[in-house]
């Protein structure tokens, strides 16, 4: 009896465990191996230990042999945002009365940063202030790079290799041929930085909640015996998620075009190079969102003419500022993630936004998602 009174004392001093993950960064949703290797110094067995605040899902480990070194392998499919573990992962033990549980920190190898989720996204919307430069995407302005746009009067200074010969023959006049030209387009996708608000403050200055996630796929084989069973969870759907997973989609989809991308988040700017290191620097950003305090460059206004995305929600839709002009409002783009608790008022404005998601997320709201961007980027108009 005094034996098993002081048994989970003893257990948890003679095991060591650590924690480390195949790899150091992924997306929402991605399969990731997890790694725990557990020492048992003692010649008896151990049984009935608990794997406390690793990836957010308790596990237990039926029975660790002795004078062993066992790794256990498993699968697993992170469904929140940002660095694992959030908490610092305990080995627990109440065996064999469970009048009392005692624990010991578990040492982590490598951590890992879960980025948000990204919808493929093919298309880009038109912008109409395409600025040109040396290198970038073609659009259809008088050139010297890219296919045929039209044909005109010949002007003196013209290169003789554009002249049109078949026209200037038709018209017993000289026609030379004028090309498409390189442009750089600009874009600043922000998140609102009033929206999202909890208890009356922004998102930002809100503790960030603990991750829930399920486990996928099947526990793999041991090396030392025994066996890991996850407890049962269901992840827990956020609004700031689901609009984090829409700036950073649109951000992709911009990036892969070609374009100068800049994202404003937390009151700051965010200069998204061409490099896809750049890219994933981003994203790391946006997996410790609401986390930590952000470091780095101050807001700052727009270049003149470029495109402007704005991630919100239902309130601060329909509290955005009135656009000054409608050059302005054309080159403004609002994008509502729409959260099912908000009640709108009786006298909602009957204009709608650019797009307008659901936060609830699943398949199907991302094939929503992704129909409403490739509709709103071929020619409709019909948006605020």
């Amino acid at each position: 009896m005094a034996l098993g009174a002081i048994w989970p004392w003893v257990a948890v001093r003679v095991v060591s465990a650590e924690l480390s993950f195949e790899r150091p960064r992924c997306h929402e949703g991605d399969e990731v191996i997890v790694e725990l290797a557990v020492a048992n110094r003692w010649p008896w067995p151990v049984w009935g230990l608990l794997i406390e605040g690793g990836i957010d899902e308790d596990a237990a480990l039926a029975r660790v042999p002795a004078w062993s070194k066992a790794r256990y392998r498993f699968a697993w499919r992170p469904e929140r945002r940002g660095p694992l573990p959030r908490q610092v992962p305990q080995v627990a033990t109440g065996f064999p009365f469970g009048l009392w549980t005692c624990r010991r920190p578990i040492a982590v190898a490598r951590e890992l940063i879960v980025w948000p989720r990204l919808t493929a996204l093919r298309s880009t919307p038109f912008d109409r202030c395409d600025q040109p430069a040396i290198a970038g995407g073609l659009v259809d302005r008088p050139g010297d790079e890219g296919d045929l746009v039209s044909a005109r009067p010949y002007r003196p200074g013209d290169s003789p290799r554009r002249i049109h010969w078949a026209h200037t023959s038709r018209r017993d006049t000289l026609i030379v041929c004028e090309r498409q030209t390189a442009s750089q387009r600009h874009a600043v996708v922000a998140l609102d930085p009033h929206a999202f608000a909890k208890d009356g403050l922004p998102t930002r200055y809100q503790p960030a909640s603990g991750l829930s996630a399920g486990v996928g796929g099947d526990w793999g084989e041991t090396s030392g015996g025994g066996g890991l069973e996850p407890a049962d969870g269901t992840a827990r759907q956020d609004p700031l998620d689901a609009a984090l997973r829409v700036l950073a989609s649109v951000c992709q989809a911009l990036h892969r075009h070609g374009w100068q991308v800049a994202c404003e988040l937390d009151g700051q700017t965010i200069r998204v190079s061409s490099q896809p290191a750049a890219l994933r620097a981003l994203w790391d950003r946006l997996a410790w969102h609401g986390i930590r305090p952000a470091e780095g460059e101050r807001a700052r206004a727009a270049t003149s003419g470029g495109l402007r995305i704005v991630v919100t929600d239902e309130a601060g839709w329909r509290a955005r500022p009135v656009a000054v002009s409608r050059r302005a409002s054309e080159q403004q783009r609002w994008i509502v993630v729409d959260d099912a608790a908000f009640e709108a008022p009786a006298d909602a404005a009957a204009v709608e936004p650019w797009i307008r998601v659901s936060a609830c997320g699943g398949e199907e709201g991302e094939r929503e998602w992704r129909r409403q961007w490739e509709r709103r980027c071929h020619g409709d108009e019909s948006f605020a």
